[in-house]
Formats: structure tokens, C-alpha cells, sequence
């Protein structure tokens, strides 16, 4: 983990405060002009507010960090849950109508920050060359308890700004993941199973935008490589593994010249016969942030891990506005914090290096 010099001068003024001095010397106030010339911020920092007749505690910490780190399986929230996300703490896993995994969240091979493959600008819009690494940049980070009567009932650990590479097999998530899919008519011309009119009105259209924005859903009937696609499509906040546009949300292109924009109904994971959910383990690399138009990524604001004993609302306090968390392990990816080509969509981002040494399993 790499701290950045604001955190370093922090720590060198607090040392050089403690050892250097003559221990006689006395303390002198200073006039209201002298301190006008100062400025400063403490390095932690504690909000208290009240919301919802709950009180929430949040830690602040006056921090930039830029990391990149490894884990080989990251599983939080591993307890027995039904299907429509009731715990059950006394099921012993045989039980109808349980979920499928084990984990409110399951994140193999999970990394944050990558290795640079070749010299270049990189996501951040900094220059780097073969093999030096391209950190996870997060800003402020907070940690934040929820209490209710001065019962402790929820924690998460959050940023105020995130950007870099987030790597893992998604095998399970639980929480919020909304994809931005944004691209032109041409794009469409790529589509898997697409008909015959597609491939027409995407040469007709070429540069008109495209838009859509997926979401985590069940997934279709069958297994791999014989998918039902007109089954599946229903938001499944609850240890999802797949993404997708949801049933009836909207796949817009437009504006077009004298006919304004049009949306298109998806309907059951199949929009034309196109597919349009996915599994999340084929998106093994995403870049958190805001996408700039020269490809790069701005840092946002919103992105946390939280845990919970009941279904429960974080607050942002600048703007009072909640995400709802449900009972256990929680991540929350904020809207607008990913954003995909349709050729990203239909075909997955492939894992970005993260590791010096070739193990053989899909890492270097």
C-alpha cells in the first residue's frame, strides 16, 4: 500500500513535534492575525448524524491511497439464505428453495490496481511503462457504524472517491451494480444471434447513440453454451451471478434526424434475439470510475462494502439521498461508476496482469 505525502508530512510533523524542542519551553497564545495566516485539517475526522430515528458515526479519514493488491478468495456473508433473501442460520443447506451459493459475496483471484502490460497512458491518464503499477486510487476513506437504541447494527467501510481496476471472477454478489452501456448504432453490427435488419439499421444509423444500462438479474434457463434466452431478466440484488438489462428496461437508440429517440422493451434476457444478460464471471477486469471520452476515468464518489444485521439505508450526508443495503455483506458500486461498450457487454473484459510471476492461472 503506497500513502501519498500528505499523510507522510502528517506523520513527520507529529514526530518532529514529539522529539525535537527544549523540554522547558512554554506554550504562548497566539493573536487572533497569526492564526488568521494558518490553515489545516485534522487527520481524523468524526461526523455524527441522525437519520431515520438511527444514529450513524462515521470516521473520516483525511487520506489518499493508491494500492494495488491481491487475494486469492475473497467469500463475506457465508451463511445459509432463501432464495428471496431471508437468513436461515438453522438450515443445514438441504433445504428447497435455498440459494445456490454460499456467500452473500464470492470474488475469486479479487485484485484491486493492475500491472502495466506496455508502455502508455494508462485509466488513470498517467503515463506508465511495462510492468509498473497501475494503483487503485481511493480518497478519504470513512469507516461508518449504524446504531439503533445504541445497538450497533451495521458497518461498512467506504470512499469518497475510488478509481483504478477492480479484477475477480464474480462467482456471487450482493449489492448494487449498475452498468452504464453506452456506444453507437455501428456497434450493433456485432451483436450475437442479431437478425438480418439489425445489421442494416446499424450500417443506416452508424454514429446515432445507443443506450442501456444493465443491472444484476437472474440468469436464463440451461447451462453453458445452451442458454434459454427467453428466461431470466429479473433484478436479483441477493448473491447474483449474472447481469443484464432487465425485463421491460429500456434499450434506447436515438436521437435519430425527424424521428427523436427510440426505446426498445427487453424482455426475459432477449431483445430481438439478441442476448442481453450475461454471467459476471466473464467480466474479470472492470474499471471503477467515470469514463472519459479519450478512455480514461475520473475518480467517484459512493463506492463501499458495508455489513448489516437488518435490510438497512446508508446516507450520503452532502446530499441526504440512501442506498438500501440488505441484511448482510453488502457492495455498493455507485450508478455511474461503470460504463461498457455493447462489445464489452456481449463479450466480456478479459483479466488485466496483476501479478510478476506467470502461476499459470490467468494472472499474468
Amino acid at each position: 500500500m503506497i500513502l501519498n505525502g500528505r499523510v507522510f508530512a502528517v506523520i513527520c510533523s507529529v514526530g518532529s513535534f514529539i522529539g525535537v524542542g527544549d523540554a522547558s519551553a512554554e506554550l504562548e497564545q497566539l493573536a487572533d492575525m497569526d492564526l488568521r495566516e494558518h490553515t489545516g485539517q485534522a487527520f481524523i475526522a468524526i461526523d455524527q448524524n441522525r437519520w431515520e430515528n438511527r444514529d450513524y458515526i462515521r470516521v473520516n479519514l483525511g487520506m489518499d491511497i493508491a494500492v494495488q493488491m491481491n487475494a486469492d478468495d475473497v467469500k463475506l456473508g457465508e451463511y445459509h439464505r432463501y432464495e428471496n433473501g431471508d437468513a436461515c442460520h438453522d438450515c443445514n443447506g438441504s433445504e428447497s428453495g435455498l440459494e445456490a451459493q454460499p456467500a452473500d459475496l464470492w470474488l475469486k483471484n479479487f485484485s484491486l490496481g493492475t500491472i502495466a502490460e506496455e508502455n502508455g497512458v494508462q485509466s488513470d491518464g498517467q503515463y506508465y511503462q511495462a510492468g509498473q503499477v497501475v494503483p487503485f486510487n481511493i480518497t478519504d476513506p470513512y469507516l461508518e457504524f449504524a446504531l439503533e437504541d445504541n445497538v450497533p447494527i451495521g458497518i461498512r467501510l467506504g470512499f469518497r472517491g475510488a478509481q483504478g481496476v477492480l479484477g475477480a471472477n464474480i462467482l456471487s454478489l450482493t449489492g448494487n451494480l449498475p452498468v452504464d452501456i453506452k456506444d453507437t448504432a455501428r456497434a450493433l453490427r456485432d451483436a450475437p444471434n442479431r437478425p438480418w435488419w439489425i445489421d442494416v439499421a446499424g450500417a443506416l444509423l452508424g454514429n446515432t447513440p445507443v443506450e442501456s444500462k444493465a443491472q444484476l438479474v437472474t440468469g436464463p434457463n440451461g447451462s453453458a453454451g445452451n442458454y434459454d434466452y427467453s428466461t431470466g431478466g429479473i433484478l436479483d440484488p441477493v448473491r447474483a451471478s449474472w447481469i443484464g438489462i432487465p425485463d421491460g428496461a429500456p434499450f434506447s437508440i436515438g436521437p435519430i434526424f425527424l424521428i427523436g429517440t427510440i426505446n426498445f422493451a427487453t424482455d426475459s434476457c432477449n431483445l430481438f434475439g439478441i442476448p442481453t444478460c450475461f454471467p459476471l464471471s466473464i467480466y474479470q477486469s472492470i474499471d471503477i470510475g467515470e469514463r472519459q471520452n479519450d478512455n480514461t476515468y475520473k475518480p467517484v464518489d459512493g463506492l463501499f462494502s458495508s455489513f448489516q444485521t437488518q435490510d438497512l439505508n446508508w446516507f450520503n450526508p452532502d446530499t441526504a439521498r440512501a442506498v438500501t443495503a440488505t441484511q448482510g455483506a453488502f457492495l455498493n458500486i455507485p450508478d455511474g461508476g461503470i460504463e461498457l461498450k455493447l462489445s464489452e457487454a456481449f463479450n466480456g473484459l478479459p483479466r488485466q496482469r496483476v501479478e510478476y510471476i506467470d502461476r499459470g492461472v490467468g494472472l499474468f
